[in-house]
């Protein structure tokens, strides 16, 4: 396999999530919506470099994790703005009327509670379907690196401790009806992100060998059978058949108890 341009692949998508952790920050400490739309962008961009590595993996946790990734960050784009909405909704329909210019009897219907209720409920359940992708992609994705030798221990150690974290973070979008979870689920995912952007610090030269080619147990063996074969060389020498003394081929007399050894032969 061409593994410069697979580890190339693989940390420029640790850069883009990299950037798509710093603005997870931003997003919250300053409430703009700019910070979110650039997260989300940078995400398809670290799926468009997982593509063109999975060209040559062909890899179907790979796909799986990409296509459930992207369905996710539609979802998510998706209930950001009906939380846009409904805030308006909530905050007062003069603030809509102003700006759409709409009959006033439609606002009315906006201002009921019963509306806002099910509209609440409508944002609950995609960001259950958010989770549910978003965990589904993660859990994908991990099981790819369990079976990537490749990727140097380290790094893929950590990376599975991310996937971890947005799982969490998924599980924390299914419970986004609790205040707590909102909290921690944005943690979840900070730490998450900054954990799988060390696939920028992954190695050039790290070799990428299908895994059924890597144990070469026929060359193990020769090498052992090739160290071993020494001692069955049998050396130009004798032993005295009383004691044991090892002789030279010629000698005639037993220098350890005397014996003479043309007498015995």
């Amino acid at each position: 396999m061409s593994n410069n341009k697979i580890t190339s692949d693989f940390r420029k998508f640790g850069s883009a999530m990299k950037i798509v952790a710093i603005m997870s920050i931003l997003e919250t400490l300053i409430v703009i919506p700019l910070f979110t739309l650039i997260g989300l962008i940078y995400i398809v961009k670290a799926m468009n470099h997982i593509r063109n590595a999975n060209i040559e993996l062909k890899s179907s946790l790979l796909d799986k994790f990409r296509s459930l990734t992207i369905a996710a960050i539609m979802i998510r784009f998706i209930s950001g703005i009906l939380l846009v909405i409904w805030w308006l909704l909530f905050s007062g329909s003069e603030f809509l009327t102003s700006i759409f210019d709409l009959p006033g009897i439609i606002f009315n219907l906006f201002d009921s509670f019963s509306f806002l209720l099910l509209f609440t409920f409508i944002i609950f359940g995609i960001k259950l379907i958010q989770g549910i992708l978003e965990i589904k992609a993660w859990d994908n994705f991990k099981s790819f690196l369990m079976n990537a030798e490749w990727i140097q221990p380290a790094i893929n150690y950590e990376v599975k401790e991310g996937c971890d974290d947005l799982k969490k973070a998924g599980t924390s979008e299914i419970l986004s009806f609790l205040a707590i979870t909102i909290f921690l689920g944005w943690l979840y995912r900070m730490t998450g992100y900054f954990k799988i952007a060390k696939f920028e610090n992954i190695s050039k030269t790290e070799e990428i060998t299908p895994k059924d080619v890597v144990p070469s147990q026929g060359m193990h063996s020769s090498v052992s059978h090739v160290i071993g074969e020494p001692t069955e060389i049998k050396p130009d020498i004798k032993y005295c058949p009383f004691c044991g003394t090892k002789l030279p081929s010629e000698a005639k007399y037993c220098g350890g108890c005397g014996t003479n050894l043309n007498s015995e032969s």
